[in-house]
């Protein structure tokens, strides 16, 4: 089952924690925007 290497889970992660956070504010309308 762990074919793959660590740092290939770690950039997965990564990549949609980041897509999450982008994401977030969409699913609660319109947040202020932080400055």
């Amino acid at each position: 089952m762990n074919r793959y290497p660590l740092w290939k889970y770690i950039v997965i992660l990564v990549a949609l924690a980041i897509g999450f956070l982008y994401t977030l504010p969409n699913f609660f309308g319109e947040a202020p925007a932080v400055q």
